[in-house]
């Protein structure tokens, strides 16, 4: 168990490592890495220290625009509370609009060696009010209604809220207790507080590793400039299918993502990079794209992975990363078609674009950004 010092000196050896880790070359790279670093610690500290009561849970956001790990999807507001297997949950929320949400009973985190899923239910199979309210009971005993059996050991309930459309009102989620509802919430004690803070620098250290040995991982396994074929991934949800290329462009290049149009409920494509494993900048700059927000033809869609706005609808912004991953997801999906890439010269691709409408598309992804997380 580490005190107070010992956590700051484990952070500081964080920080300081920086410099030595694969792929940081400039200074730009070190400091972005701190942002990481920082952005992780507060994820853990939420997870570790404010929300780690699992007899008075409270359900948070986390993996936001501005704290990142394991390349959250940018469409998405994740949502977990603490829980534990003996326990009776009633989770109610209000999603408006009837969008997809899906609900999750991780083991625990990639990053901490915990892979499993011990259930999962949809949206689409909830009982769910016009207004888009409902109620879900999480148990190992059954019950009548919106019901989602806890079967094994998982860590905390997770949610993912889908935004086909950043525009609309955000969703919310409240979670309580009720085999313990008479329990209140006291201060942790010294050595509460200090085992906690124990697992918050050890959880930071984890993913501060793990994600970018997983990234480099696949960049290694994988095809330059070749899209991979959509597949499950280990301690995601059953259904969502990944895949992605991992590019290199010259300042002069442009990648051209070419696919069938799938016939999913939700797909989208997302550019990453390949040292913190991050969507940057993606409520400032136009990093990903979901099927909403495209431009599609003849049951085709076209996507310009470029440094240059080409004047495309569907361009995904490098952000001046030479560089980097465009993951793509199929969540609930039909048909699963594996995209060609192609690397052309950015002459041949540009075209004369709107620039009015590119304003009008950065300014919607601000402002909506603004809305869901702050």
């Amino acid at each position: 168990m580490t005190d107070w010092h010992g956590f700051c000196d484990r952070l500081r050896d964080l920080g300081d490592g920086i410099v030595d880790m694969p792929g940081v070359d400039t200074e730009q790279d070190v400091v972005n890495g701190q942002r990481h670093l920082l952005g992780l610690l507060a994820g853990a500290l939420q997870e570790s220290v404010e929300f780690s009561d699992r007899e008075v849970p409270s359900i948070y956001r986390h993996n936001s625009d501005t704290g990142q790990w394991g390349a959250p999807g940018p469409d998405n507001t994740y949502w977990r509370a603490k829980i534990e297997p003996s326990g009776t949950y009633r989770l109610d929320g209000k999603v408006p609009g009837r969008r997809p949400f899906l609900v999750q009973l991780p083991e625990g985190e990639m990053h901490l060696g915990q892979y499993g899923s011990h259930g999962e239910i949809t949206s689409e199979e909830l009982s769910i009010a016009a207004d888009g309210s409902f109620e879900l009971i999480i148990s190992a005993e059954p019950h009548d209604g919106n019901w989602l059996p806890i079967k094994g050991d998982p860590d905390h309930v997770s949610i993912r809220e889908y935004f086909l459309d950043w525009n609309v009102e955000p969703g919310w989620f409240v979670i309580e207790r009720l085999d313990l509802v008479d329990t209140l919430r006291t201060s942790p004690t010294p050595e509460q507080f200090f085992t906690r803070l124990d697992r918050a620098i050890t959880w930071t250290e984890k993913a501060f590793t793990f994600w970018p040995d997983w990234i480099q991982s696949l960049r290694l396994g994988s095809p330059l400039n070749e899209a991979t074929a959509p597949q499950s991934v280990p301690g995601s949800a059953d259904n969502i299918a990944y895949g992605g290329v991992q590019f290199e462009l010259g300042p002069d290049e442009a990648l051209v993502i070419d696919l069938e149009t799938p016939e999913a409920k939700y797909w989208s494509f997302a550019l990453y990079d390949l040292l913190w494993y991050e969507s940057p900048m993606f409520g400032q700059r136009q990093t990903s794209l979901n099927k909403e927000q495209v431009e599609t033809a003849d049951g085709r869609c076209r996507i310009v992975v470029a440094h240059q706005d080409p004047g495309w609808t569907n361009w995904l912004d490098t952000t001046g990363l030479q560089c980097g991953s465009v993951a793509y997801r199929y969540v609930w999906a039909e048909t699963k078609p594996t995209p060609v890439a192609e690397v052309v010269q950015f002459a041949e691709i540009c075209v004369d674009g709107d620039p009015q409408h590119r304003i009008e598309q950065l300014t919607n992804r601000r402002l909506a950004t603004q809305r869901r997380f702050r």
